[in-house]
């Protein structure tokens, strides 16, 4: 054997050039199935965030019945404020914003009802529809002028 074919520290071919004279073209795997769904959980956690600043620049900061002021905290204080969705959180119901307003805490609280306690009811003039999975349905638009209505909670 020659000594110019001897492996040596000296005598190793660059990697940059070893890559060059490989054969074929390396095989870019695609994203996997975990890679992919993290990836749609945080587009739909950024729309999610920009959907909720909307109802807040709408509602001006106040809680749309007592009108007080809220804040944005972590802490569950009665002054935070919070998103209600009237109809749900799902489908295509999630990001509407004609069926989403803004309450402090205690009034979502009452909002969302307990059993057997005193709940808000939400009546309002303007209706939209909206197209789900069962057909046609139609909703109060809370994006204009409603009114809220005590009851006792079956």
């Amino acid at each position: 054997m020659s000594e110019s074919l001897t492996p040596t520290l000296d005598n190793l071919p660059d990697p940059d050039e070893m890559y060059r004279l490989r054969r074929g073209t390396p095989l870019l795997k695609g994203t996997t199935r975990l890679e992919a769904r993290k990836a749609d959980e945080k587009a739909e956690d950024k729309a999610y965030a920009a959907f909720v600043a909307v109802i807040w620049k709408l509602d001006k900061g106040c809680c749309r019945h007592c009108e007080r002021t809220v804040i944005k905290s972590l802490k569950r204080v009665p002054n935070r404020g919070e998103v209600h969705h009237v109809y749900g959180r799902r489908g295509r119901l999630l990001f509407e914003i004609r069926a989403a307003l803004l309450v402090c805490a205690d009034c979502h609280d009452q909002c969302t009802g307990t059993i057997g306690k005193i709940r808000l009811f939400i009546v309002g003039k303007t209706k939209f529809k909206l197209h789900l999975k069962e057909g046609w349905r139609t909703f109060v638009n809370v994006r204009k002028p409603v009114e809220f209505t005590k009851a006792k909670a079956a």
